[in-house]
């Protein structure tokens, strides 16, 4: 991050414990104790045993519901209690991942635990009371093994796929031939991993919900309508914010706030389109990097976590549904990114600024914790206060800009660093 080297040990130790302490202090005093998701999270594996796992959580792969069945089972069976456990495992993974970067003797693991931490902190409670720190968790993980223990980072990926599906696409970041075409490949490992452990967990999904439980959260995705923080909503949530009785929203059956009126369809069709583009551009990336690192292979690590970070930016920006929590996601390959920069050497495949895309993110953090909780009530017309109704528009949009412009920096730095060089492709052999 500076020229100045990387954060000693003491300071970052007390980074960590400063960020939890804040995060405790205003889940307790300013937003007293309010439990976000878990209820939900509580009551639906509290009707577990009556409904069935293939009627139960069908939104999430169903290996999550036997995570959320682990704080269920150390509880005493009540909300509190479960809510404690559930705090509790969060921030175990948390502190787990910040131990791991540790652990991983990276040249920036000081400033990238510090990055983390301060997201955490900026993003609040939040990210205890809802589950998406652990795929957040498992693909900066994945990318801060990736040199060291593929077949590890491999399974990893594979896992973070049985969480939220996502961290699955990355698994071809991970097949490169470090020292360029003339060294030997390294995807046994992580392939061993990841199909390894895929193939254990869609077996034992088929098994525990069958095959119309296994593809559910795909179903349930798709007919999703259009979430009032997400990117495609802007336009029409300004415009409700000028002109209030022209757009209604409500609460979906699927446990979000959307935006019902004027151009919500024309919202929708244009979400679906742009996510079908930068899939195809998603895959572009990855077929580049595999490219380069194939040819190449100098400072390969990089260039998957600026890859990853890429496509999970643009999986965001794109969607018709952005909850606050999805912020978190992008937390993990920044952290990948700061932990393996080494201060003032420039990155061989390419110009990461991981200066900026921290203060981006930090920045996408603060104003996203500002949208939720603090005005969201305002914004979804739950609470009739004509002075910051309007601020709670402006923290949206804002929020929102600096998203669009922070992935788009990053994708355009992704396809830059992805390029071959012409001098590797005619001469692939470096000793020839």
């Amino acid at each position: 991050m500076t020229a100045g080297g990387d954060l000693r040990l003491l300071p970052v130790v007390l980074v960590v414990i400063l960020c939890r302490a804040v995060i405790a202090w205003t889940w307790v005093v300013a937003e007293e104790f309010a439990l976000g998701d878990v209820p939900y999270y509580w009551s639906r594996i509290s009707d577990l045993a009556e409904v069935g796992i293939e009627m139960t959580m069908r939104e999430y792969p169903t290996p999550m519901v036997w995570l959320f069945s682990i704080p269920h089972a150390l509880s005493d069976g009540s909300l509190e209690s479960f809510a404690a456990w559930f705090v509790a495992f969060i921030l175990l993974t948390d502190l787990a991942f910040c131990a791991l970067i540790a652990w991983s003797r990276l040249p920036g693991r000081g400033w990238a635990i510090t990055v983390w931490s301060v997201t955490c902190m900026a993003l609040g409670p939040l990210i205890w009371l809802r589950f998406d720190l652990v795929p957040a968790v498992i693909v900066g993980a994945a990318l801060v093994l990736a040199v060291r223990r593929p077949g590890t980072a491999g399974g990893l990926l594979a896992v973070g796929a049985g969480t939220k599906l996502w961290p699955g696409v990355f698994f071809p970041l991970l097949l490169n031939r470090p020292g360029g075409r003339s060294a030997t490949p390294t995807w046994l490992a992580p392939s061993i991993g990841f199909v390894g452990a895929g193939i254990g967990l869609v077996v034992a999904s088929l098994l525990s919900g069958g095959w119309t439980r296994l593809i559910s959260p795909l179903v349930w995705q798709s007919d999703r309508g259009l979430q009032i923080e997400s990117i495609p909503a802007t336009v029409l949530m300004t415009a409700r914010a000028i002109q209030p009785d022209g757009w209604d929203i409500g609460i979906s059956q699927y446990q979000a706030f959307e935006v019902f009126g004027p151009g919500v369809a024309a919202s929708l069709v244009v979400a679906d389109v742009l996510t079908l583009v930068c899939a195809v551009l998603g895959v572009a990336m990855l077929f580049r990097h595999w490219r380069r690192a194939y040819a190449d292979g100098a400072d390969w690590a990089t260039g998957a976590a600026i890859a990853t970070l890429a496509i999970v930016g643009l999986l965001i920006v794109t969607n018709k549904t952005l909850s606050p929590q999805y912020a978190i996601w992008l937390a993990g390959p920044v952290a990948a990114l700061v932990a393996g920069h080494r201060p003032g050497v420039r990155p061989a495949q390419g110009r990461a600024p991981i200066a900026r895309w921290t203060a981006f993110l930090l920045a996408t953090a603060a104003l996203t914790h500002v949208v939720f909780p603090v005005l969201y009530d305002r914004l979804n017309g739950l609470a009739d206060d004509p002075v910051w109704t309007p601020w709670a528009t402006v923290a949206l949009v804002a929020r929102n800009l600096v998203l669009v412009v922070f992935v788009a920096d990053v994708v355009r730095c992704a396809l830059r660093s992805t390029a071959v060089r012409p001098h590797l492709e005619e001469n692939p052999d470096p000793s020839q």
